[in-house]
């Protein structure tokens, strides 16, 4: 099958967003049982945590495997992991039914909420490495993050909104078959995509002759540790995510449901983050662009992430909560296009996947700590309390962004002859190579 480069970008585009969408719509079908229905959100924390561990520890590995077999193989094996994730999900709803068994069911979900983030695990890494092998138009890698990124309203929609529907008017059982659903096209389009796929760049042959996998998996980590301007990124995203993953996933949904809200008031709130996404993925990002550096923009983005998230501790009106969401999803999105984009043409091709997980790695390692904290902090204080509180690793991650100098210089780069890390960084890259 031909396709163009930008159908490719779309093929995978639409396959990664749908596979996000199977995975979300469990995590929703999981917040219902245990926070709306039981009443337990330890129950739910439980889930989350094993679930983000799982992704941490494979999240180098499949970085690395994404380096030595093509890409659309592994965007293959992450829909057979969504849909079996799905299925295991299914057949524990249906035998587990009676009350007693609450604890086998939360165990069997626990199962599957590990495969499904071994399956997103597994895209993530994808993202900022894969666009530049599908083409090397400088302007098609950044249409193709805003694409990506404009997708995830996508994931909310379908995910909280309609799975908040089919709860609320067929039973829980309905979001576990819609997950089904979105594993299944996520499988059809992915080997679509396979047979596709015909990229630009192509990996090195030889390197897997030459390098073990843990000695690949160690010279990823030393690059982002010893590019200043990797670093920063890192240590500001961690920061960042310590709060931020808990609220999204955890805290919200908890304040939410605690004050009384329905799961399709929750999946409304949720959603407008989505149109802000969508509006900064389609119209926001090309328009500041024009006007400000690409280092403003992150600054500025990051910032917003921070404050709206804050604010959020501070409201219980419901149109008020869906205005800081969609500044939220705003701030979100300008800052990983931004960032993302610059860092995919920064990159030597042949070394992105590996230095995309071991970034991907160092932002994430503090969700399952952040978690952990935060189902300690509802146990003993209020949701606003606890995000209030927690408003403040924000402050570590803005001034990362905002005061270094060589991610400044990076981002702010308009040199197009060579990648920018190979002309800051040569000798962290196989030498004798010709750039």
């Amino acid at each position: 099958m031909r396709l163009t480069s930008w159908q490719q970008i779309c093929l995978y585009v639409a396959a990664d967003a749908v596979l996000n969408v199977a995975s979300r719509t469990l995590q929703i079908y999981c917040t219902w049982h245990f926070v709306k229905l039981l009443f337990d959100q330890s129950a739910l924390g439980s889930i989350l945590l094993a679930t983000s561990i799982a992704s941490l520890v494979l999240l180098p590995f499949w970085g690395v495997m994404a380096e030595r077999v093509k890409k659309s193989h592994i965007l293959t094996i992450a829909a057979l992991l969504s849909v079996l994730a799905s299925i295991i999900s299914i057949l524990a709803a249906h035998i587990f039914k009676s009350a007693n068994t609450n604890y086998h069911l939360l165990i069997s979900l626990m199962l599957s909420g590990v495969v499904s983030s071994s399956a997103t695990a597994a895209l993530y890494p994808l993202g900022t490495p894969l666009l530049p092998e599908i083409t090397d138009q400088e302007a098609d890698i950044h249409k193709g993050m805003r694409l990506k990124s404009s997708m995830f309203f996508i994931n909310l929609l379908l995910g909280p909104t309609l799975a908040g529907l089919a709860i609320g008017r067929v039973g829980g059982n309905a979001a576990l078959i819609l997950s089904a659903v979105s594993a299944i096209i996520g499988l059809l389009l992915s080997l679509a995509f396979l047979s596709a796929f015909s990229p630009q760049m192509l990996p090195k042959g030889d390197r897997s002759s030459r390098f073990s996998f843990f000695i690949e998996l160690q010279s990823g980590v030393k690059r982002v540790f010893l590019i200043k301007a990797e670093r920063a990124i890192a240590i500001a995203s961690l920061f960042a995510n310590i709060l931020f993953v808990p609220f999204f996933s955890l805290i919200l949904p908890t304040k939410l449901l605690r004050s009384g809200f329905s799961m399709f008031d929750l999946a409304i709130i949720e959603l407008s983050l989505g149109i802000g996404v969508l509006l900064s993925s389609s119209l926001i990002i090309s328009r500041l662009q024009k006007v400000s550096s690409e280092h403003t923009l992150a600054c500025g983005s990051i910032a917003l992430i921070g404050l709206t998230t804050f604010a959020c501790g501070f409201s219980e009106n419901f149109w008020a909560l869906c205005v800081f969401n969609m500044m939220l999803g705003i701030g979100l999105t300008t800052f990983n296009v931004t960032v993302n984009s610059k860092r995919a043409i920064s990159i030597p091709a042949g070394y992105r996947s590996t230095m995309e997980s071991t970034m991907l790695f160092l932002c994430t390692a503090a969700v399952p700590l952040g978690l952990w904290l935060a189902t300690l902090g509802l146990n003993r204080y209020s949701p606003d309390e606890v995000i209030i509180k927690g408003s403040e690793t924000f402050i570590i991650a803005v001034v990362c962004i905002m005061f270094s100098r060589s991610l400044r210089l990076m981002l702010n780069d308009e040199n197009r002859k060579i990648p920018y890390y190979v002309a800051t960084n040569r000798e962290l890259f196989e030498q004798g190579e010709h750039w």
